[in-house]
């Protein structure tokens, strides 16, 4: 063959995609001076189309600001200030666990957010470099806001074995038909439950053949595939990350990259437009059958919307337990720009529940900053488990507590972790 593109200085029209995402078989963004994909992951991004030295191992990277989303419909978003998350640690800021959740009324608006022009300096992937070291103690900063989510985090393989659900998996999604990879997913929470002293080693082992065996599929296409998918791997991830087992947690750490890439892959079955953008809808109580295919539409998208954030969230907030580098702010870590925030209509137990919690109860819809409306006007009884997660991120374990009392409710009320292990976290 020929010289090469590059070799040439004329590259074809058609390429799109960097050297990276094509080895990968990953959808680029080609973003400038480097894609997002590549950005996120620290390497080399190598365009053909571009005409720039190539980048060695241990060279810094420029983010673009801000990189573009790598597909059109997916919103963009800028980073904030570091005054809501974890302020006590320079290397992270607020966005990057949650923006979305960046209200007007603490003082950040997006005039006057950027990225900046701060030089990432190449880290070693995890996949290829885990660590072994044991979980450090966290700022006390960082602990507030993340202690809950963590450890409420811990209970959910017994929520899942005992519920069938998760804070973003709703316990009907899978009454239809459970996909393989949540059927293995879930008898490994259930072995995972009854492991004691003897048996750990043995059921370790079979959680990470499954991790392995879920890997070599080929990518899922269908819609409650991909969902099963990147929920599955997330389940094993908490196990692996959380057990305790330092082989165990590098195991996980050798394949969180295949769970963010699971994640992105599923945004090609994820309605992004506003989950109740009909709040004048009304939902018949006679005939039933629009309201039931609505009520199976809402628990689908809510659920993947849900798993995607979260997704997201955990490998950050893990960065930081861990001690790793934090990803850069490149618009990936907010890629369902909205979910829907309403106790009564996650918890609906049937067509004609959720119909008539519908037409009852107040609709919130967390996007785009819009926490703040929240903490205006929300009830205590309107935040289910996810939502907890949500305002502690953002508020603090202490303030989220005061807000609950606020409103009469109570931020451990029917919580599996129990007020009593408040304050005694990691």
């Amino acid at each position: 063959m020929s010289m090469t593109a590059r070799e040439r200085g004329n590259p074809p029209a058609r390429q799109k995609s960097c050297a990276a995402c094509i080895k990968a078989k990953r959808r680029c963004d080609a973003g400038t001076p480097a894609c997002a994909r590549c950005v996120q992951r620290g390497i080399p991004c190598e365009m053909p189309s571009r005409s720039r030295p190539a980048r060695r191992m241990g060279a810094s990277i420029v983010p673009p600001s801000p990189i573009a989303s790598p597909r059109a419909s997916m919103p963009e978003y800028s980073c904030a200030s570091e005054s809501l998350f974890f302020d006590t640690l320079p290397c992270t800021s607020a966005a990057d666990l949650f923006p979305d959740f960046l209200p007007a009324t603490f003082g950040i608006s997006p005039e006057s957010t950027n990225i900046g022009t701060q030089d990432l300096v190449y880290q070693p992937s995890t996949l290829t470099a885990p660590t072994r070291r044991e979980l450090g103690p966290l700022p006390e900063g960082a602990r507030r806001k993340l202690q809950y989510p963590i450890e409420l985090v811990k209970t959910v393989p017994r929520m899942m074995v005992e519920e069938l659900q998760t804070p973003w998996c709703h316990p009907k999604v899978y009454e239809d038909e459970m996909p393989r990879a949540m059927q293995d997913a879930y008898s490994c929470c259930a072995m995972y439950l009854s492991k004691n002293r003897v048996n750990t080693p043995l059921i370790l082992r079979n959680i990470d053949a499954k991790v392995n065996e879920l890997l070599a599929q080929p990518d899922p296409t269908t819609p409650l595939a991909s969902l099963a998918h990147t929920q599955a791997l997330l389940l094993y991830h908490i196990i692996r990350i959380f057990d305790g087992d330092i082989s165990s947690r590098a195991e996980a750490e050798r394949t969180q990259n295949a769970l963010e890439d699971s994640a992105l892959n599923l945004v090609a079955h994820v309605d992004h437009v506003d989950p109740l953008a009909g709040k004048e809808t009304r939902l018949r109580l006679f005939p039933m059958a629009p309201t039931i295919a609505f009520w199976k539409s809402w628990i689908f998208s809510e659920s993947a919307r849900r798993t995607l954030l979260f997704t997201m969230f955990l490998l950050q907030a893990y960065r930081i337990l861990a001690g790793l580098p934090v990803a850069p702010c490149d618009g990936k870590l907010g890629l369902s720009h909205s979910f829907t925030l309403s106790a009564p209509l996650w918890h609906a137990e049937s067509a004609v529940d959720f119909a008539k919690q519908w037409e009852r109860t107040g609709h919130f819809v967390i996007r785009d900053g819009g926490i703040d409306v929240i903490v205006r006007e929300a009830a205590a009884e309107d935040v289910d488990f996810f939502g907890r997660v949500i305002l502690t991120s953002v508020l603090g374990v202490d303030e989220a507590e005061g807000w609950f009392a606020s409103k009469g409710g109570d931020l451990w009320a029917g919580c599996p972790l129990g007020k009593t292990q408040h304050g005694c976290f990691f």
